[in-house]
């Protein structure tokens, strides 16, 4: 199984991605289903959305 890495930004904005610090992060928004199951979640939880496992590892 091919683990993928993917940084999601939680924004208001109309970009697709952005970097910070040479990292990647897809811009999401506060409505979108995944930002819905972000919501009360914290550093070190772990969720699945469409069949993959996603774990939060940094919240700023």
């Amino acid at each position: 199984m091919k683990q993928i890495k993917i940084n999601y930004f939680i924004s208001i904005g109309v970009l697709d991605s952005i970097d910070i610090n040479g990292k990647k992060y897809l811009l999401v928004s506060s409505e979108s289903p995944i930002s819905q199951i972000f919501l009360g979640k914290k550093l070190g939880d772990e969720f699945e959305f469409r069949g993959r496992k996603i774990k939060i590892k940094n919240v700023f």
